[in-house]
């Protein structure tokens, strides 16, 4: 259920920020972005890391 209530507020935040993207301002560089996921989720980068570490 936890994961759930992350996942809608997740996806909220992706939707606000498309709407002030469509405002005009201006987008953030992907870098920026991959930055702030890795802080919000660590344990699921450990996780990715480990998967392709197998592969």
């Amino acid at each position: 259920y936890e994961q759930r209530a992350r996942d809608r507020a997740h996806r909220e935040q992706l939707e606000e920020e498309e709407e002030q993207r469509r405002k005009g301002l201006k987008p953030k560089p992907a870098d920026d972005v991959l930055d702030e996921e890795k802080e919000e989720k660590p344990q699921e980068d450990e996780f990715e890391a480990r998967v392709s570490n197998k592969t």
